[in-house]
């Protein structure tokens, strides 16, 4: 993944923004097809995660930003719960996690691949729709 712009302060312009999500998002694409579907269920690749899990865990983290980003954009749309109540995602982040895997873990890699594309496409969609 690419960190160009890691340490600026400068303000983004939007199409910029989109196009860093573009970039990073096609990094990210690039890596798994090297890595290869054959080789993304194997388990305990990172710290006992599979390929598959980590998809998974970004894909759940990625729900809860686009989440904020259409309650930021429309006040009255509800929050969707995206996990448990009782776990506080400001200081159960570990739990979550654990939650996330769970939920996930013996899903088809097929349905794991297509919810993270699905939900980036929501966010290109969310960033796309901030006001200019």
């Amino acid at each position: 993944m690419t960190n160009q712009s890691e340490n600026s302060t400068e303000p983004r312009s939007l199409k910029q923004l989109l196009a860093e999500l573009q970039s990073e998002q096609a990094a990210w694409l690039a890596l798994l097809d090297e890595i290869g579907e054959e080789n993304m269920t194997q388990p305990e690749v990172a710290g006992g995660w599979s390929i598959k899990d980590i998809v998974a865990h970004i894909t759940g983290w990625r729900r809860r930003t686009v989440n904020r980003f259409r309650a930021a954009l429309d006040p009255s749309t509800d929050m969707i719960a995206l996990w448990p109540a009782e776990l506080h995602e400001d200081d159960e982040v570990d739990e979550i996690n654990a939650w996330i895997y769970k939920v996930n873990r013996d899903r088809p890699l097929a349905d794991v691949l297509n919810d993270s594309h699905e939900v980036f496409q929501q966010l290109v969609a969310e960033v796309s729709a901030l006001p200019r």
